[in-house]
């Protein structure tokens, strides 16, 4: 799913596509060939995800998406779409998912507490970010609704969708899939 996902990224034009991983790997590498590579910090995915966004501000990116790997077939428009609705310090936007979560955010200038009180994994997300947002005074638009592969439900959909290169490999070579974990 990283892969497709990557390959998505990557081919936006005008987009300088960062790969961050949790942990080194030389297949990452790979992966990335000559596009760079930062390790995530450690902590809750708020954590993470506001360290990324900090970082990127730091490399001097008026504006940042970070886009979730366990959505692998959503389309490039809705990328395009979210990187669209991007442009001053106070703008953010949330790709949204069936099951209450979301599948992309990205903001203009990170803000220390835009992830306080976000219950991870749960119906409440994608609601609970939207207020953590308001609340540090962003003007937050929404992405086109995409879903996303957290239970073995959504890895039977996976499955019978027009997934990339990658996962359709992945399919064809395996007796059964792996355990699917969420966010």
């Amino acid at each position: 799913m990283v892969e497709d996902t990557w390959r998505k990224a990557t081919k936006l034009a005008g987009v300088e596509a960062i790969l961050f991983v949790d942990e080194p790997w030389e297949g990452f590498d790979e992966l990335a060939q000559d596009r760079p590579i930062r390790l995530q910090s450690q902590g809750s995915l708020g954590s993470r995800m506001y360290s990324c966004f900090q970082l990127l501000r730091e490399d001097n990116f008026k504006s940042s998406l970070i886009i979730g790997t366990d959505s692998p077939t959503v389309p490039e428009s809705h990328l395009r779409t979210a990187f669209s609705l991007l442009g001053a310090d106070d703008d953010a936007v949330l790709g949204p998912t069936e099951d209450g979560g979301y599948y992309l955010v990205g903001c203009g200038a990170p803000r220390q507490n835009m992830f306080a009180g976000v219950p991870w994994s749960s119906t409440e997300t994608f609601a609970r970010t939207l207020n953590s947002f308001e609340a540090e005074g962003y003007r937050t638009r929404r992405a086109p609704p995409w879903w996303d592969v957290d239970s073995p439900d959504d890895l039977d959909r996976l499955i019978c969708s027009d997934a990339g290169p990658s996962v359709r490999e992945w399919i064809e070579g395996q007796g059964s899939p792996p355990p699917v974990q969420g966010d």
